[in-house]
């Protein structure tokens, strides 16, 4: 995934590059593809990228980057046919470890049955 394609995606939703910092871009899109199985256990089309995140996963983002709900869920809106046409699990899951044991692990992501094709 290049950066410039992120920029032009996120370029029809100005409020999110002045809310949210790369850093933050780059963790949700991350998060996303490492859940990627769980999100998609949890749609009833698993082909296409849901309306909205499950609960857990949008908690786990606002919590894991300190992102406002409204600008995860625009977020979530901006990039998931994106986020979608990635393969689940090309980030390195060691390095969001950290992450998805403080955050995930008290909403159950990353130790369900759910979680068994995840990649952490």
């Amino acid at each position: 995934m290049q950066l410039v394609q992120v920029i032009q995606l996120l370029e029809q939703y100005p409020e999110l590059l002045h809310e949210l910092s790369i850093n933050q871009i780059v963790q949700f899109i991350a998060i996303c593809r490492h859940t990627k199985p769980r999100i998609a256990l949890q749609s009833a089309a698993p082909a296409v990228a849901p309306d909205n995140l499950p609960r857990s996963v949008h908690q786990f983002f606002t919590a894991a980057t300190r992102a406002s709900d409204d600008a995860a869920k625009l977020c979530w809106i901006a990039l998931k046919t994106h986020i979608w046409e990635l393969e689940p699990c090309e980030a390195n899951p060691t390095e969001y470890l950290p992450l998805f044991l403080e955050y995930g692990l008290p909403l159950d992501i990353g130790r369900s049955r759910l979680d068994e094709k995840a990649c952490i």
